[in-house]
C-alpha cells in the first residue's frame, strides 16, 4: 500500500524512492564494519538488520562483539551475552540466497532474551543474566577479522530497549525517525562509496575494514503493489480460514478472462480451489467481472459481480461465506452486488493453501495488481467493509484479522531480488512468491495509487518531560487533520516492552485545524518511564505515537510518607521543598492543612478517629490509616 500521510504515521523521512538504497556486500574473507561500543554494560538492548547470506557453514557474525555474538553458527541463528554464544538458537536453518530480517532484544528488568526471524518470534530465554559488557561491536566480524560472514548486510539498527515484537514488524520496511528515544545507532548503508558507515542518530560512525563492495538493495521502506504478470507469478500463503470469513483486496486489471460459469474457470485472484469436487472456495476474475465460489460434492455455487472490475482502476473487492447459512455476500466498492443462493453449509476443509494470482491447480494465472489484501474469521458487514476500505489496519486491535498482506515492501518497479517473502502483518502466515522477475513494471513491486488508502490523523507532535520540580511527568502532543477520531490511550511502561493504559483522552475531532493535548502522569516509576499513545479511530483502529522516555533516577520525591500505618498519633513525612500538606477524610472532606519547610517533617493528628486518609501536597497524593 502506498500512504499519502505515511510520514506522518511512521515518521520516515521520505515517502518517494528510487533505486538508490544500498548495502554492504562483505565477502566472508577479510570484509567487515567496526562500530565501537553502542550499548552501555548490564542494559537491556536491541541489534536487528536485514541479511541476505551467500552461504552459511562456520561461525559468521552479524552484529557482534567479543562477549555477545549474534551470529549463524553453521546453519543456526543464534545470539547471546556474557560469554554464552547461544542463549536463544532458531530451529529452523537459516535461509540463503533471499533477504531475511534478523533481531534479538534483551530486557534487563527481565532477564528475558528473544530471536527474530523475519518479525517472527522463534526462541525465547526467561533466565539470561544482565551481565552484558560494552564493548567493541563489530558489523560481519566476531571481534574483528575473524568469523566473517559472507552475505550483504542492510538497514542495521541497535536499540537500548527491548523492542517489542509489534515494534520490530512495524518498522521492518519502515523507518523510524532517527532521533526515535533508545535508537542508539542505525546504518542505512546508503552512502554507495567510500569507507565510513555513516550512524544517522548522530552517534559515532563505523569504519568499513578492506572495501566491502556497495551494492543495490530492495531492502526499502516503500508503499507499493504487487503486479502479476499472467504468466506463471504466483503466491502461496497459509490457509487461515475454515468456517465464518471474510476475504477483502484491492485489484487493478484490464485482462479479460476465458468464458465459463464457475470460478475456477477464470484467472484466479485469491484461490483455495482444490482439483475435483471437495469443499474448497475462491475468487477469480471471470471475463470481466468477480468471480466468487464455494465448492461442495456434485454441488459448486459461484457468485459473479454486477459491476465489472476490469476498469484499469483500483477497485476494492470484499467477499463473505457464512458457514451455518451457507450465505455468500460481494462488494465492489463498498456495493451489494445483490442476493445469491445459498451454498454449502460443510467447513472449507480441503484447501492446504491459498493461492494469490492464479487458481490453485497452479493454471489460469492472473495479469494485474494485488494490493492489501485483508482475511478475516468473522462475516464483516457492509458497514465495517465500508468503513475500513480505505483505512490501514492496526492488527493488534483486531482480533477477527487473520492474515493481513499488504506489499509494502521493495523498490517500485526497481531490481529485488532476493526479496521472496511475503509478510503478514498479523501473524506468522507468510507467503512464498515464486516465478516473479523481481524487476521492472511487471512481475515486480510497484507503485500503488496514492489515493486509496488513507490515514485519519496526522501526528504533528509528542513531547514527555518531568513537571517542573515535581516527580509528575507531562506529556504534550499535537495533531492535525483528525477523521472519526475517538480518543487518545496512554500507554506506559517501565522497560519499553510491556505496556498498560494509565488514561484515556477524548478527541476533539477537529478535521482541519491543529489539536493540542496534554496529560500529567502523577505516580510514575523511580527510574525509566516510557510513554506512547495510541489514537483510536470509532472503529478501533488508529496509529501509534513514537515511543518517549523520561529518566526519573535521583529525583527525591516530592511527598513521602515515612509511616503509612500511625499508630502514634504522629505522621512522619519527608518533602522536597516546602509545602502545604492537606489530609482528607475517605469522603473528601478537608480534616487539616498546615505549611511545612522542606526535609523530614511531622504532624500531630491524634485528634483524627481511626481509619484511611488521604494526605497529599497538592501534586501527589498519599494513603495512611490511623490504628
Amino acid at each position: 500500500m502506498k500512504y499519502p500521510l505515511l510520514l506522518l504515521f511512521f515518521f520516515c523521512c521520505s515517502a518517494s524512492y528510487s533505486q538508490t538504497n544500498y548495502a554492504i556486500r562483505l565477502n566472508g574473507t577479510n570484509q567487515y564494519a567496526e562500530i565501537f561500543a553502542p550499548i552501555p554494560s548490564n542494559s537491556s538492548y536491541t541489534k536487528e538488520a536485514w541479511v541476505y547470506s551467500a552461504g552459511t557453514g562456520g561461525s559468521q557474525n552479524i552484529i557482534s562483539s567479543a562477549n555477545a555474538p549474534f551470529w549463524i553458527s553453521g546453519s543456526t541463528l543464534s545470539a547471546g551475552h556474557g560469554g554464552n554464544y547461544t542463549q536463544v538458537t532458531d530451529g529452523t536453518a537459516f535461509s540463503t540466497s533471499r533477504w531475511v530480517h534478523v533481531a534479538v532484544t534483551y530486557d534487563a528488568g527481565t532477564t528475558t532474551m528473544k530471536l527474530y526471524r523475519d518479525g517472527i518470534l522463534v526462541n525465547t530465554n526467561t533466565s539470561v543474566a544482565n551481565n552484558y559488557t560494552s564493548e567493541n561491536t563489530f558489523i560481519g566480524s566476531h571481534t574483528g577479522g575473524n568469523s566473517l560472514i559472507n552475505a550483504s548486510i542492510d538497514e542495521v539498527r541497535i536499540w537500548s530497549i527491548a523492542r517489542t515484537q509489534e515494534e520490530i514488524r512495524a518498522n521492518m520496511f519502515r523507518r523510524p525517525s532517527d532521533t526515535e528515544p533508545g535508537l542508539l545507532a542505525a546504518y542505512h548503508c546508503d552512502e554507495s562509496a567510500g569507507t565510513t558507515l555513516i550512524n544517522a542518530t548522530g552517534g559515532t560512525n563505523g569504519n568499513l575494514i578492506n572495501a566491502p563492495v556497495w551494492i543495490a538493495s530492495p531492502v526499502l521502506f516503500n508503499g507499493n503493489a504487487l503486479s502479476f504478470d499472467g504468466l506463471n507469478d504466483q503466491v502461496i500463503i497459509p490457509h487461515s480460514v475454515s468456517s465464518d470469513f471474510t476475504l477483502e483486496y484491492w485489484v487493478r486489471t484490464t485482462a479479460t478472462s476465458g468464458g465459463g460459469t464457475q470460478w475456477f474457470q477464470g484467472s484466479g485472484i485469491v484461490d483455495a480451489e482444490v482439483g475435483g469436487d471437495t469443499y474448497d472456495w475462491g475468487t477469480s476474475l471471470l471475463g470481466s467481472k468477480l468471480a466468487f465460489g464455494i465448492g461442495n460434492p456434485g454441488s459448486d455455487r459461484t457468485a459473479i459481480s454486477v459491476d465489472d472490475i476490469n476498469t484499469g482502476n483500483w477497485v476494492h473487492v470484499a467477499v463473505s461465506w457464512r458457514q451455518s447459512t451457507g450465505e455468500v455476500k460481494m462488494y465492489i466498492n463498498g456495493t451489494d452486488q445483490g442476493v445469491f443462493p445459498a451454498t454449502s453449509t460443510a467447513l472449507r476443509s480441503a484447501p492446504p493453501r491459498i493461492a494469490l494470482g492464479s487458481t490453485q491447480p497452479n493454471i489460469q494465472f492472473f495479469a494485474g495488481t494485488l494490493d492489501d489484501v485483508r482475511i478475516w474469521n468473522v462475516v464483516r458487514t457492509q458497514s465495517q467493509i465500508q468503513a475500513n476500505m480505505t483505512r490501514e489496519l492496526q492488527p493488534a486491535f483486531n482480533p477477527s484479522l487473520v492474515a493481513y498482506y499488504t506489499f509494502d515492501q521493495g523498490i517500485s518497479s526497481g531490481t529485488n531480488t532476493g526479496l521472496n517473502t511475503i509478510y503478514d502483518l498479523k501473524g506468522n502466515n507468510y507467503g512464498v512468491m515464486n516465478n516473479f522477475a523481481l524487476t521492472g513494471t511487471s512481475s515486480n513491486f510497484v507503485t500503488q495509487n496514492n489515493t486509496i488508502i488513507l490515514l485519519p490523523l496526522e501526528w504533528i507532535s509528542f513531547t514527555a518531560k518531568q513537571a517542573g520540580s515535581s516527580r509528575q511527568i507531562r506529556l504534550d502532543w499535537t495533531t492535525g487533520s483528525e477523521l472519526n477520531t475517538k480518543d487518545f490511550l496512554i500507554q506506559h511502561s517501565t522497560n519499553g516492552s510491556n505496556w498498560s493504559n494509565i488514561a484515556s483522552i477524548p478527541a476533539t475531532g477537529a478535521n482541519n485545524a491543529k489539536s493540542d493535548y496534554s496529560f500529567i502522569h502523577k505516580d510514575p516509576a523511580e527510574g525509566g518511564n516510557y510513554y506512547r499513545i495510541f489514537q483510536r479511530d470509532l472503529d478501533n483502529n488508529g496509529s501509534y505515537s513514537p515511543t518517549r522516555m523520561v529518566d526519573l533516577k535521583n529525583i527525591p520525591a516530592a511527598l513521602t510518607i515515612l509511616n503509612s500505618r500511625v499508630a502514634s498519633g504522629m505522621l512522619h513525612l519527608r518533602l522536597a521543598a516546602p509545602s502545604v500538606i492537606s489530609v482528607f477524610d475517605t469522603g473528601g472532606r478537608l480534616m487539616l492543612k498546615t505549611q511545612l519547610n522542606g526535609g523530614d517533617q511531622m504532624i500531630n493528628i491524634s485528634q483524627l478517629a481511626k481509619g484511611v486518609y488521604i494526605v497529599t501536597n497538592g501534586n501527589e497524593s498519599k494513603k495512611i490509616l490511623i490504628e
